[in-house]
């Protein structure tokens, strides 16, 4: 759940790939202009990702968010920038934040010891 090495740093990359679509893209697909309170969430999601906070939630609240911005979206806009950058979303869910992260840093690895087993 937090590998370290290139493995840890090609999920940061990730992150920060996935953190910056959100506020930079989404929020310009929508048709009317958005809220206050959209802007606020976007970037405190985004935020969240970029950080490695409770990564596999803000990755639920990104696709909810990236579902809202395409319902919103007009038929000119372009979606697949957002369809690419939810898919990555899902896919970190998925691999969790690796070393580099909060999480990591909040869970950490822990050792499980099974009844019976010997040191």
């Amino acid at each position: 759940m937090f590998p370290q090495g290139w493995p840890g740093v090609g999920l940061l990359l990730l992150r920060a790939a996935v953190a910056t679509g959100l506020p930079a893209q989404g929020l310009g697909a929508l048709a009317p202009p958005s809220s206050p309170l959209v802007q606020a969430a976007a970037w405190t999601i985004g935020a969240m990702l970029l950080l490695g906070v409770l990564t596999p939630w803000a990755c639920v609240s990104y696709c909810a968010m990236l579902i809202l911005t395409l319902s919103h979206a007009g038929s000119g806009e372009p979606t697949a920038p957002l369809v690419i950058t939810g898919l990555c979303a899902a896919a970190l869910a998925l691999l969790g934040p690796g070393a580099y992260s909060v999480d990591a840093w909040m869970f950490g690895r822990r050792e499980l010891r099974l009844p019976g087993e010997r040191d």
